[in-house]
């Protein structure tokens, strides 16, 4: 029989790909894109999976004091529905 086992990063990603979904996010501002799953070392409990979409507080134009740009995944509905 063939080895059938995969890491819990690799089913993950394969899930998350599966459904459609652009990566993970957590409430603290952390986020990471399918290609570079776990930047921080691995992933959290609490990581959800999430949609790339633009900042709901910020335009490319100026971005806000109070807004953290610097995840660009939010969890929702997909940002064309």
């Amino acid at each position: 029989m063939a080895d059938k086992s995969m890491s819990v990063r690799d089913l993950v990603e394969t899930e998350l790909r599966r459904r459609g979904f652009d990566g993970l996010f957590r409430d603290d501002s952390c986020g990471c894109v399918l290609d570079d799953l776990e930047p921080c070392g691995g992933m959290q409990p609490d990581c959800m999976a999430g949609f790339l979409t633009n900042c709901p507080c910020c335009d490319e134009e100026s971005l806000s004091p109070e807004c953290v740009c610097d995840n660009p995944i939010y969890l929702g509905n997909h940002p064309t529905q």
